[in-house]
């Protein structure tokens, strides 16, 4: 009889069907923030069938269709509604935690354990895997956009002695990670509409280059030397690559009324990169235009006396909680040492009320 058979064979080819289902389904091993691991949601039903996802990341098509279904099961049209457990704060950062105070290395490592420490008190703030995302709905953080090739920063040696020797002031074209001054206008900011609120402070200048950025100098310069510089009764000092073919160098750096040039080779160091280039490949430059006209003849190079120390300790990635409002504030590089006892959001800063910044640099680490 072929009875046994067949019913044998329909046994076989339909087990072999529900375990090539299951192991499509199961290919995504992360709970389903509907059904958990049971699956049993319809989304995780209509998706079961997708060969495109992998154990730790669905693909574009299946993220849609269950950031859709949470959309709608929390009532909410424009963003999904993330319902989350508190971020465990990694064991070795536990007893700086406690203290108030954290010091990070200036790498990919730093920035890891900087945003785990912040997500652990920002519901706005979640990390999936190697990606931080953030919900820029929230009113309670502000996120600046980072270009990370442009992210190399100005090596201690050359801003120090620049801050201490000229008494600066504002540091333009900067972020709120890398800039070596507490008051400071960013990258993404118009100079134009800034320029006019400068009056009679002192400015550092240290724009990107790299890449074809040539033309932000030739932007920064125009803006600020014919403005604050000329207007104002600001000064400006400026580190600058030595690029004389270029037209910002002869019509803004002839025009200065001082040019220190470096004796030393500088390095720049990209903590989003985990990156240190060797000594550049140009010559460096630090300009200072004085407030008034410009000098009547082309400035005199001299020697800058700001030279890298040889035993000087590595700048540190750090973190100060305010005792008022408990929350954790990325300290400028100025800022850097361990601040005293009761540490307080900086009320030029917005004190407490300031959001807490955090970077988009494409989420990913």
């Amino acid at each position: 009889s072929l009875e046994a058979p067949l019913r044998a064979m329909v046994s076989r080819s339909s087990a072999t069907a529900a375990d090539a289902t299951q192991a499509r389904r199961s290919r995504y091993e992360k709970p389903c923030l509907q059904c958990g691991t049971a699956y049993s949601c319809p989304v995780c039903r209509a998706c079961a069938q997708c060969e495109s996802c992998t154990a730790t990341a669905m693909c574009g098509s299946c993220r849609g269709k269950h950031s859709r279904a949470r959309a709608a099961s929390s009532g909410s049209k424009g963003s999904v509604q993330r319902v989350r457990c508190r971020a465990a704060v990694p064991a070795e950062l536990s007893a700086a935690e406690a203290s108030g105070y954290v010091s990070l290395p200036r790498s990919r490592a730093g920035l890891h354990a900087c945003f785990d420490l912040l997500a652990a008190s920002s519901p706005a703030l979640e990390r999936r895997g190697s990606r931080w995302l953030i919900t820029r709905s929230d009113a309670n953080v502000r996120v600046e956009g980072v270009r990370v090739k442009d992210q190399y920063e100005t090596p201690a040696w050359i801003w120090r002695h620049y801050v201490d020797a000229e008494r600066l002031q504002i540091d333009v074209h900067a972020t709120a990670l890398n800039a070596v001054l507490p008051d400071f206008i960013t990258a993404d900011e118009d100079l134009v509409k800034c320029a006019p609120s400068l009056r009679r402070r002192r400015l550092w200048l240290n724009p990107a280059f790299g890449g074809g950025s040539s033309g932000s100098i030739a932007r920064a310069l125009g803006v600020l030397i014919a403005g604050p510089v000329r207007q104002s009764g600001c000064t400006l000092v400026a580190l600058l690559p030595v690029l004389p073919q270029s037209p910002w160098f002869h019509e803004h750096v002839q025009c200065a009324h001082e040019i220190h040039y470096l004796r030393s080779g500088v390095a720049f160091a990209n903590p989003f990169m985990d990156n240190t280039l060797g000594a550049y490949i140009l010559g460096f430059i630090v300009a200072i235009w004085r407030p008034g006209p410009p000098p009547r003849n082309a400035p005199r190079w001299q020697a800058s006396a700001a030279v890298p120390a040889g035993s000087a300790a590595e700048e540190p990635l750090a973190l100060a909680r305010c005792v008022e409002c408990r929350k954790w504030r990325v300290l400028p590089r100025c800022m850097s040492a361990r601040p005293g006892p009761g540490y307080v959001c900086p009320s030029n800063a917005g004190g407490c009320a300031a959001p807490q910044i955090l970077y988009d640099y494409c989420g990913s680490l």
